[in-house]
């Protein structure tokens, strides 16, 4: 991996796990025989914030490596995710098998002892660089989070640098996410002190505040403003291929999350939840995705032509931190400012 993607993505959490993850892996066990105990079981429950017919595609995938396992998905925000599986596991009800959340929430759940770990490289042969939080996650793709802008609006040449979004003349013309996810990545390489006057000079431009990437994306396509601040690239590179006045400007650093998927601990289905979990890390399911959301890796051997591009470009990715405690502070910090410059 070249120095432009590298990833500083901790991974040291054993005592963390010691006592609390569980599910080692039976000596016994063979992907045969996961497989023939997942058929008796049947079904797989899937959370996660992909679109149901995405998750609905690359089950198609599965099937034809493990017949007879049907995946049924459930798209669920994020948040509303750890809430609820938090929620629902202190009341004693296991629903859900699988869930797929950015990194920076696994600690939340696996310090409460609701992920199970697994040795994935030695049962399944996943790739050890997929396998992160001393097994508990595997890494299913990346999403970065560039600079969203209407082709008619704004020119490539318009904006040099993320700096360059303070200027007044963009005031009122700038969409920012009320999530604040690209203003706590940037502050893990900037620093707190540049990012908050950053964050000051998006502010005093009036932008207008979104929650969602779609919204966003559409109200660029409409017109209704020059640039958006936030947006994961998906729906950027959707819409662009249908057509649309839009694109991502080629200014870095790219603000990038790392998607991770989970095996609960205590799964309704335990052997399906392994088959469905390690099939989502192969290359056949990041293609199923990348086919049906345009999500994949963006970097590494399985990089996807989202990716290529952006390492064409000589762009940095700065990925998120996997340190929960760390993303939460700065992810409420800058969501209070920005929900407070709409009061």
């Amino acid at each position: 991996m070249s120095h432009r993607h590298a990833k500083a993505f901790p991974v040291a959490l054993t005592m963390l796990c010691l006592g609390l993850c569980g599910g080692s892996a039976s000596a016994d066990d063979t992907v045969q025989s996961i497989y023939e105990a997942a058929k008796k079981e049947g079904k797989v429950v899937y959370w996660s914030s992909n679109f149901t017919e995405t998750n609905k595609n690359v089950a198609r995938k599965f099937a034809e490596r493990y017949p007879g396992i049907t995946v049924e998905p459930f798209r669920v925000d994020n948040l509303q995710l750890v809430q609820r599986a938090t929620t629902e596991a202190a009341a004693g009800v296991h629903n859900v098998d699988v869930i797929d959340l950015p990194a920076h929430y696994v600690t939340q759940l696996s310090s409460k002892g609701l992920i199970r770990s697994y040795p994935w490289k030695n049962v399944f042969g996943t790739d050890q660089g997929s396998v992160h939080f001393d097994g508990l996650a595997l890494e299913t793709y990346q999403i970065d989070l560039p600079l969203a802008y209407n082709t008619t609006m704004v020119k490539p040449g318009d904006i040099k640098s993320w700096d360059d979004l303070t200027d007044p003349k963009w005031r009122g013309k700038l969409i920012a996410d009320a999530r604040a996810q690209s203003f706590y990545i940037l502050s893990l390489i900037w620093g707190e002190e540049k990012t908050d006057a950053f964050m000051r000079g998006i502010l005093a431009n009036r932008p207008t505040i979104k929650v969602g990437s779609s919204a966003a994306v559409e109200a660029l396509a409409g017109g209704q403003a020059a640039m958006s601040f936030g947006t994961i690239s998906p729906p950027i590179i959707q819409y662009k291929e249908k057509g649309a006045p839009i694109d991502w400007m080629r200014i870095g650093p790219l603000p990038t999350l790392i998607y991770t998927v989970l095996a609960m601990k205590n799964a309704p289905h335990p052997n399906a939840a392994l088959l469905w979990t390690s099939f989502l890390a192969t290359p056949e399911a990041r293609q199923a995705l990348w086919d049906s959301e345009r999500k994949g890796m963006l970097s590494g051997p399985a990089v996807n032509p989202h990716g290529a591009e952006i390492a064409a470009a000589g762009l940095q990715l700065q990925y998120e931190s996997s340190d929960a405690v760390l993303a939460a502070r700065l992810i409420k910090k800058y969501v209070d400012l920005l929900s407070g410059a709409t009061k």
